[in-house]
């Protein structure tokens, strides 16, 4: 897969001037929500370029991609940089782990449910494990939160996702 990097220079140089243009939006106070592969990307641009957004909701986010490769990004960044300014809600279902992906497959092709026990991903544990590594870091200016959702599978939890991400990220009531 990849691209990355071209996928931000588009949202940066063509996405996000159309938008302004067209609709009056202010382009510096901006938020990026994403699920799946999608909170792995809003990851990877909170690490590298954390300022192309304000807010970040990421919702259970694909961090085993591609042998774990964001967690360099996250030491990467750390070894450059004293401070990380964002706003950040991570989320993930409480049954997105290995067991889950069994619960969630049963209902599958025998050829799906094979496909879902071949790799051990535990998406929860990789959650926690980036959120724990970024609160150590002590950064002055990145306010973070994150929860895992009782009762919630991969597929059941990106609507959750989004709402929790939109209440803190713009201080509502939970």
């Amino acid at each position: 897969m990849g691209g990355a990097d071209r996928f931000l220079a588009f949202i940066g140089d063509e996405l996000r001037p159309w938008v302004q243009d067209r609709f009056g939006v202010d382009a510096a106070d901006s938020t990026y929500f994403g699920h799946s592969l999608g909170g792995l990307f809003g990851t990877y641009v909170l690490l590298t370029e954390p300022t192309s957004f304000g807010r970040y909701g990421i919702g259970s986010p694909s961090l085993w991609w591609h042998e774990e490769i964001i967690f360099e990004h996250e030491t990467r960044y750390a070894e450059g940089h004293d401070d990380l300014p964002a706003k950040v809600f991570y989320s993930i279902g409480e049954y997105e782990n290995y067991d889950g992906r069994q619960r969630e497959s049963e209902r599958l092709s025998a050829h799906e449910r094979a496909q879902a026990s071949l790799r051990y991903v535990d998406m929860v544990a990789d959650t926690e494990r980036l959120v724990a590594s970024l609160r150590t870091r002590e950064y002055p200016n990145l306010e973070m939160a994150s929860v895992v959702l009782p009762g919630e599978f991969h597929i059941t939890v990106p609507l959750m996702n989004l709402s929790r991400s939109l209440r803190y990220l713009f201080d509502a009531p939970a």
